[in-house]
């Protein structure tokens, strides 16, 4: 929501700004604009980080569990048009209170699709990954409330 956004966002952050260089904000009037700041820092061969979330222009349901998960196609869409490599990445907390982030192998964008086919691809391959990690460490996901 946007009240989300403006006002519990900034909280939720506050422990990674630290490390981040700059922080690009979706906006949902103008998400253009986001998208040109992203798709200009990978021209520049920068690393770009995007939480998988439901809100975007273009959302795709893939299947999850026993049902659907709706996922954005910023990401995908992104890496397609760049030709960037996406990598999705999955934090965990061990039992020893310690996180561990996975990187897995690339989503690979089959460039015989079209944008919107390989991103709908892409978002079924994602959600595959992430549903091992949830059977895995469902009390650490936070995305029950959408399925």
């Amino acid at each position: 929501t946007r009240f989300a956004m403006r006002f519990l966002n900034p909280i939720r952050t506050s422990a990674e700004r630290h490390y981040l260089k700059e922080r690009v904000v979706l906006s949902l009037d103008s998400p253009v604009a986001a998208m040109r700041v992203l798709l200009k820092r990978l021209k520049e061969n920068k690393l770009i980080s995007i939480t998988a979330l439901d809100t975007g222009l273009n959302p795709v349901a893939a299947p999850f569990m026993d049902g659907e998960i709706t996922v954005a196609t910023g990401a995908p869409d992104l890496a397609f048009s760049s030709g960037a490599t996406l990598i999705p990445m999955f934090s965990v907390q061990t039992e020893a209170g310690e996180y561990v982030t996975t990187a897995e192998t690339p989503i690979i964008l089959d460039k015989s699709l079209t944008r919107h086919q390989a991103a709908e691809a892409a978002v079924r391959d994602y959600a595959g990954r992430l549903e091992k990690y949830v059977l895995a460490h469902p009390g650490q996901w936070v995305g029950w409330i959408n399925v």
